[in-house]
């Protein structure tokens, strides 16, 4: 584990993204269907309550982009 600050704090070391609500929401709407990301932050508001920004959802996106190409 790394030591975070001298507060002595620790995190679990980096995982690949999880397969959460948001990500499987992006893969199924826009990866899968090839919606906006418009479409997800309307799906996660209706269906959810959860509000998320535009460019956070882009940035889920691209990692899952990069996952996907180091994967191939």
């Amino acid at each position: 584990m790394q030591k975070i600050s001298r507060l002595g704090l620790s995190s679990p070391p980096k995982k690949p993204m999880e397969e959460g609500l948001i990500n499987r929401a992006i893969k199924r709407l826009v990866i899968e269907e090839g919606n906006h990301l418009r479409e997800v932050q309307q799906y996660l508001l209706m269906k959810f309550k959860i509000e998320v920004d535009q460019s956070v959802l882009q940035k889920r996106l691209d990692k899952m982009s990069i996952q996907e190409k180091a994967v191939a």
